[in-house]
């Protein structure tokens, strides 16, 4: 996990870019991401331009990478009246199904 504060001059993510997240990309990879950043982080040069600056510098060639996400629901921490609702009503679910997806480089 990495913690940072921002500085008051640009974006969060800058302010991490250039602390304590810049030994993950090289220093020209960093100022690309940055550059993206102050451009207004358009989708489209993301994908088309970002995104592979971050996956050759974060996946590793050849292995397979899988993830997997579900979504459980506090039952203590919802208004009785909705604990209530799941008590009676059969298609209330404590939790979701298990979501996959691959990630490939």
């Amino acid at each position: 996990m990495v913690a940072y504060t921002g500085s008051g001059q640009g974006s969060r993510l800058e302010s991490a870019l250039r602390g304590p997240m810049s030994n993950m990309l090289p220093p020209d990879e960093v100022g690309v991401v940055i550059a993206w950043v102050q451009g207004g982080a358009d989708r489209a040069k993301y994908d088309r331009e970002i995104k592979p600056v971050l996956d050759k510098s974060f996946i590793e060639t050849g292995p397979h990478y899988e993830a997997n996400v579900r979504i459980k629901l506090d039952y203590g921490a919802v208004p009785m009246t909705v604990r209530i609702l799941m008590f009676w009503v059969n298609d209330w679910h404590r939790e979701s199904e298990w979501y996959t997806w691959t990630l490939q480089n």
